[in-house]
């Protein structure tokens, strides 16, 4: 997250998600070859392949304004 002075004293808050080997209903056939999946999961950076959930939960905690 980066923030950028806004004029008039209001700052802009930057956010970006970039979701990469996500589990969704159009990847499913992908993940299901095993000589696919197999090597990717060798190093995950989150331990596992992601989900739509992933990606909802990482918008809901952006988008608090904590």
């Amino acid at each position: 997250m980066r923030w950028y002075p806004g004029s008039g004293g209001d700052d802009i808050r930057v956010d970006a998600i970039a979701e990469d080997q996500t589990v969704s209903r159009m990847t499913a056939g992908t993940f299901a070859d095993p000589q696919w999946t197999q090597p990717t999961l060798t190093h995950p950076p989150a331990g596992g392949l992601g989900g739509s959930q992933d990606i909802a939960f990482t918008v809901l905690f952006l988008a608090g304004g904590a």
